[in-house]
């Protein structure tokens, strides 16, 4: 009986340590970014880990009913729900919110309805909990970062088409723009007026056809 109970301190204070070093981590990963907190689903999130932590701890407390130990663990498993979700819609910092967010809320529940190896077993689930949040919203985030530098990259080359476009267009001197067949791809309004011909039937023409044999 005193060896397991060693056993089991041995196992706590461990955990405790494991999940001491991932809320290092997650507030690292928090980064300087501001908490989706005028988010109305961000709210309604964490309004769903109110609820779950509350009918959990409403339950345990006032029915008195003798839970098998394993079921112990079904309500735990439910915060997984406002979680993913919270890293999929938030990333990283409304993940790793939500899952601080269910603990502290079940905090109560574990230091005065639970012990020993009950203890145990919901740490080790809210350090996976911590673990997904950590994770899937990382993810999240690097797939968003990821989508606006693409964005990025496409506005700069739209916008350095616009300039050359415009250069282009409003050269002083005549631009034809040929391809290796030596048809005309392109030309401006320089080039029109030269040729007395408008734009459009440069274009496709050969550059014999638009100054004539060499």
């Amino acid at each position: 009986g005193s060896v397991s109970n060693v056993h089991a301190a041995s196992m706590i204070s461990e955990a405790r340590r494991d999940a001491a070093a991932l809320l290092r981590r997650a507030r690292m990963a928090l980064g300087r970014g501001n908490l989706p907190v005028r988010r109305r689903a961000f709210w309604a999130v964490q309004g769903l880990v109110f609820v779950i932590a509350g009918t959990h701890t409403l339950l345990e407390a006032a029915a008195g009913i003798e839970v098998p130990r394993a079921l112990y663990l079904v309500p735990t498993s439910l915060f997984f729900i406002p979680v993913v979700f919270a890293a999929l819609r938030f990333g990283t910092r409304g993940s790793v919110t939500t899952a601080l967010w269910s603990i502290l809320l079940t905090t109560p529940n574990i230091v005065f309805l639970h012990q020993g190896y009950d203890r145990l077993g919901i740490g080790w689930q809210f350090l996976v909990l911590l673990a997904i949040a950590f994770f899937v919203g990382a993810r999240v985030d690097l797939e968003r970062l990821a989508n606006s530098e693409t964005d990025a990259r496409d506005r700069e080359l739209r916008a350095s088409e616009v300039r050359y476009r415009a250069l282009f267009d409003n050269a002083a001197e005549a631009v034809l723009v040929l391809d290796d067949a030596g048809t005309v791809e392109d030309a401006n309004d320089a080039a029109a007026r030269l040729f007395e011909r408008h734009v459009a039937t440069l274009v496709g023409s050969t550059l014999e056809q638009v100054a004539g044999p060499t």
